[in-house]
């Protein structure tokens, strides 16, 4: 029978983006690759308050 849906389905909220809602207003293609710049942002920054556990270049 699957999941119930609701009548009045949330869409994302893109512009020109008919599909349907994931998460935080988002589709599943719009949403996962703005999850995924989020992590990298938040390594860089924590890389930057540690200086020390930076990693050297291989030579």
């Amino acid at each position: 029978m699957g999941r119930l849906r609701a009548v009045n389905e949330r869409k994302c909220s893109l512009e020109n983006c008919n599909r349907r809602h994931y998460a935080k207003g988002l589709c599943k293609q719009h949403y996962w690759p703005a999850w995924k710049e989020s992590q990298r942002n938040e390594a860089v920054e924590n890389r930057e308050e540690n200086p020390a556990e930076k990693q050297l270049p291989l030579v």
